[in-house]
Parts: C-alpha cells; structure tokens; sequence
C-alpha cells in the first residue's frame, strides 16, 4: 500500500505484508519513518492512494478491530462514562481491565471510584489518558488491536508492564507501535518490523526467536522452508526462504532432496 501526506512526500512507498491471526508484531524505526501511518492505515483511518488493507472475513463487528492513539481522548464525565463509552459492561469487567492496565492506584485515588468525574484534580496525566484509552479497547476483547505509542508517556517500570499485557492478550492479533522498547520486551513478539522513511527496510523475529527456538526436534523442518534457484549475477544457488521468519539460509543437497521443500521457483537476490 502507498500513501503521502497532502503536499508532502512523507507517507508510507509500497508497504505490503501479511499479519498472521492472534501474532503480535512490533512497528518499529526512527521518527518520521512511517510507523503510525501504517497502523493509521490498517485501522481504516487513512486510505491507500495505491493497494489496499485486506481483514479476514470472519471480522463481524467494528470492535473486533480497534486503534489506540497515544493521546487518547478523556470526557470530563465519569470515569464509568469514560470506559464504557454508552456500551454496557459490568463493575467486575471494567475493574480488570484498569488492573490489567496499571490503573488500580489511579482507581483508588478516586473518592467516588468508577463515579468520579475526570476533571480538576482528578484529571488523567498523560501516561494514565494512553492507559485509560488501551483500557476502553481491552474491555471490547477485539480481534484485531493496533496500539499506536500507548508507552511513550510511561516510566520503564510500568511500560514493560504494558507491554506484558499486550503480548500476553489471547487470539489477538497486536500491531504496537513503538520508538523505545527494550530488548527484552521486544523479544516477546513474533516479529519486529522496522520502518525508515516510508519504507519496510527489515521484518523478522526478534534474538531468540528464530526458527530453531520456535521448532525444536533431531530434524529440520524443511516444510517450513521454500527453495528459490537466487540468480546473483552468475552464480546460481539454492536458498531456502522460511515462512515462520522470513530468513534465507543455504539449502543441502540432502534437504533439497526431501518433499518437505516446495517447487523451485525463480528469485531475484537483491
């Protein structure tokens, strides 16, 4: 998918990949790369000037894919008001999920609870708006849920917080964008994508999560693997493509042999 900013070059060159149901993916690069606009652009915000933005035909309700902004909206109403946005849910329901989002002390500084009104003093600081927005969609249960720098206004403690429950949502499929994450917190996703000026430069599992730490046994999963005849320039080789990580490796006479690998097909390396 392509998309520029009115009057700008800035946007999103021929972005395409496919997000696997229930995975959890990191949107990652310097500022200005194109991160947000591709999560803009999956969550319907923005349309493609060229290509589209294809859901799986099992999504039945607008909640089964919801965005969260990094400065989400608060009503000056009621906290209540404020997660359940006219829907219904019940007490136990909206408690969770401020415990799952690191809200339980902010709730407990509130005289009247989920009835106070969020204005004055008992407004919401920056980091605890982004919360309180991720908060509203995980009461929804979406299939599908695109956080846009949720953790940017958080101190680390409560960011890898954050990120745990996130990575940690079932049957979710999670597209999070984020500028500064740790290592360890990025490795609790099945891929990282990094962005740079427009333009995916790099997508793969993050350390530790690579083929051999996701299939573990005495033989290779060649099944895994696509073979590709690559055309460098006058040396002809065998590589395998694998489908779980989008890693190349040199393929054996053995492996090539075996009727896990699919059909040879024709590639570029460039």
């Amino acid at each position: 998918m392509t998309f520029h900013y009115p009057g700008t070059h800035n946007g999103v060159e021929g972005f395409g990949y496919t997000f696997a149901p229930g995975k959890k993916y990191l949107l990652t690069g310097a500022s200005g790369g194109g991160r947000s606009t591709v999560a803009q652009l999956v969550a319907g915000l923005y349309r493609c000037e060229a290509g589209t933005v294809e859901y799986p035909c099992t999504l039945h309700s607008a909640h089964e894919v919801l965005y969260v902004p990094q400065q989400a909206h608060v009503f000056q109403d009621t906290l209540r008001n404020n997660l359940a946005l006219g829907e219904d849910f019940t007490e136990d329901a909206m408690h969770e999920a401020l415990r799952a989002c690191c809200l339980t002390e902010f709730l407990a500084g509130l005289p009247n609870g989920l009835d106070e009104v969020l204005r004055d003093r008992y407004a919401c600081s920056g980091g605890e708006a982004a919360r309180l927005g991720l908060a509203r969609a995980i009461l929804r249960r979406p299939k599908i849920l695109i956080c846009d720098e949720v953790t940017a206004h958080l101190d680390g403690a409560t960011a890898q917080q954050i990120d745990a429950l996130l990575t940690s949502l079932p049957g979710v499929l999670l597209l999070n964008v984020s500028h500064k994450i740790s290592e360890a917190a990025a490795g609790r996703y099945d891929e990282v994508l990094r962005l740079e000026n427009g333009r995916l430069v790099e997508s793969g599992p993050p350390p530790g999560r690579g083929l051999t730490a996701q299939r573990k046994g005495p033989a290779l999963e060649t099944a895994a693997y696509t073979v590709y005849t690559v055309d460098t320039g006058g040396d002809n080789r065998e590589l395998g493509l694998s489908v779980v990580n989008k890693t190349w490796r040199r393929v054996t006479v053995d492996e090539r042999k075996s009727s896990g690998f699919c059909k040879i097909k024709r590639a570029v390396l460039f």
